[in-house]
């Protein structure tokens, strides 16, 4: 059955993420590896990581994923597709980069966000926004509280800025990203379902989150119940940061009504019934740790403070 939204997954309580007062400051700005092209189109715009083509890739669900996320929204199935030479954001959109956004065009997103007050099934006050998410932040974190039209209004805005084609990425694109170009269930390698690594990368929901649904990892990965700054972990192979956890991310495409869309599959926007965020977030577990998982919403509705996005940008 599709459904608009997981099960409430903890309470954002005790923040051991964020420092007295205030956020933890990220001790310097996302590195591009050696060998790894970027670019950025302007000064404040999004760092871009180039991703090669490749043929043939592997994307959505195998059996095993999908019985690790069998009490979760279902993935696609497995399919193998073609990714064509495209640019990836090098971290999710961060609260400084959208309110420049807000500033130079006036947009304001609208109110309603939730931030989860107990482990209970719908246990969100309505009282989050972009810059008031529940925990100290600040411009280096991602944004929060995002809406698919906030996405795409961004997205309009940075292709008119910059004369580039910017959008949200595919599906596949992401996944392609996500299991670092590998037919994994992650870019950390191998089908563990509890990579003990994944902490050296990801914020998610750890060994000190009492989950209200699914498994803890059982590392610890120093923020709990908190986002974190965008690339204050490491980053991935393809030198992109945080793409399994932190915040949940819009993508481009949208599922029908009680079918499970096959990725690669264009779907009219007439014919949507449910659009897609991929990733998990600071509050998911070891659902959060495969590629394949995916959070079906339908187009009204209030939003979390652990949903935002990155960008994509066509190459040729």
């Amino acid at each position: 059955m599709m459904v608009a939204r997981i099960a409430a997954v903890l309470a954002i309580a005790t923040l051991t993420g964020c420092g007295p007062g205030g956020p933890v400051k990220r001790l310097q700005a996302p590195t591009v590896p050696v060998g790894v092209e970027s670019f950025s189109d302007c000064t404040d715009c999004p760092t871009m990581i180039v991703i090669p083509a490749r043929q043939g890739v592997a994307v959505g669900g195998t059996s095993e994923e999908r019985e690790a996320l069998k009490d979760f929204p279902y993935p696609s199935p497995r399919v193998a597709v073609n990714v064509h030479r495209f640019a990836l954001g090098q971290t999710e959109i961060t609260i400084g980069q959208f309110k420049t956004f807000m500033s130079v065009t006036g947009y304001k997103p609208k109110p309603n966000c939730g931030r989860l007050v107990h482990r209970l099934m719908d246990g969100f006050e309505m009282d989050a926004d972009l810059e008031h998410p529940g925990f100290p932040v600040d411009g280096n974190y991602p944004a929060g509280c995002m809406r698919l039209e906030d996405a795409e209004a961004y997205t309009a805005w940075l292709s008119v800025r910059t004369g580039q084609h910017y959008r949200l990425p595919t599906e596949a694109e992401w996944e392609y990203v996500a299991r670092g170009g590998t037919s994994s269930h992650s870019y950390l390698g191998g089908n563990d379902l509890d990579p003990p690594s994944i902490c050296r990368f990801e914020n998610v929901g750890d060994a000190n989150i009492n989950l209200f649904q699914g498994r803890n990892f059982a590392c610890t990965d120093r923020f709990d119940e908190a986002t974190s700054p965008v690339g204050y972990f490491e980053p991935n192979t393809f030198g992109v940061y945080d793409m399994l956890g932190n915040v949940m991310e819009w993508i481009a495409g949208c599922s029908r009504k009680d079918v499970i869309s096959q990725i690669g599959e264009s779907v009219p926007r007439e014919a949507c019934a449910y659009w897609i965020t991929k990733g998990g977030s600071y509050l998911h577990g070891q659902e959060s740790g495969l590629a394949a998982f995916k959070f079906y919403w339908p187009e009204q509705v209030s939003i979390r403070n652990d949903v935002g996005f990155r960008v994509a940008r066509e190459l040729e």
